[in-house]
């Protein structure tokens, strides 16, 4: 089951990716393409955003939806063998549910990140967890010594 993330977080995450320089901003599970939309919305030229999605549902609908942008069907362990070398990487903006990913993964997403990302460059995510609370772990956090 796929749930977007909503507006205000979209576009919360959109304010803060830089409008100006030529540096790619590349966009990590797009999903349907809601954080897409408002990277567009906010500024973002075409030109500069990437958008990296892994499963091939999610791309088919993202090109339909934004086929002036380059959407690539990608994991993002593998981030540095498809973006452009050429292109310095001024922000990446994550929607990957990395705390729901097993470590060993969530450890190579994150280091791909950093391979690419410029030095000062800024990475905005987002991320649920669900934290499974039992009524003795709620007891003891509330317990004073």
């Amino acid at each position: 089951m796929v749930c977007p993330s909503g507006m205000p977080l979209a576009r919360s995450m959109a304010a803060f990716a830089p409008r100006k320089g030529d540096g790619l901003v590349v966009e990590l599970g797009a999903g349907t393409g809601t954080v897409t939309r408002q990277l567009l919305d906010a500024g973002i030229a075409p030109r500069r955003l990437v958008v990296v999605e892994q499963s091939p549902v999610m791309v088919s609908l993202l090109r339909e939806r934004f086929p002036q942008l380059a959407i690539l069907e990608a994991d993002a362990r593998w981030l540095a063998d498809c973006l452009p070398r050429d292109r310095q990487v001024d922000c990446i903006v994550s929607s990957l549910p990395l705390l729901s990913l097993n470590e060993r993964v969530r450890n190579q997403i994150i280091s791909a990140m950093f391979e690419v990302l410029h030095e000062g460059g800024l990475l905005i995510q987002y991320t649920y967890s669900c934290l499974l609370y039992t009524s003795d772990a709620a007891d003891e956090e509330d317990s004073v010594d």
